[in-house]
């Protein structure tokens, strides 16, 4: 069966997707992520069957949570040892509702039958 490579994420709002696009350089070998596709990652999916793809997106709509804040705060790169291949901004402390919004996400991951990456953020 054919698999789709998927992940759910949150799109950043216009200034702290302007204040990161600042830290871009002209650095040989760096690869920069155009600003309007800078992101949070909520979950990392790999592939996903086809068939799954829109019962998933039907889950995902009806994902509520209230509006919260999240600190951007610091910068590092991924992997830890060696060149760097992503750079990544940091969440601060993050927000109790960023993790009742990952809760309501994996729910609806569960009720698909699509499976996730269970790693912290």
């Amino acid at each position: 069966m054919a698999t789709t490579r998927c992940f759910l994420a949150l799109p950043l709002p216009d200034e702290p997707r302007r204040v990161l696009a600042r830290l871009y350089t002209d650095e040989p070998g760096f690869a920069w992520t155009p600003p309007a596709q800078l992101h949070v990652t909520l979950r990392f999916l790999g592939g996903v069957e086809a068939d799954l793809i829109e019962a998933l997106q039907a889950r995902l709509r009806l994902v509520r949570v209230a509006p919260f804040l999240l600190p951007l705060e610091g910068v590092a790169g991924f992997p830890p040892r060696g060149d760097p291949q992503v750079l990544w901004a940091g969440l601060g402390h993050a927000h109790p509702l960023l993790f009742q919004l990952r809760q309501r996400v994996d729910d609806a991951l569960l009720a698909v039958n699509v499976a996730a990456e269970l790693r912290p953020f």
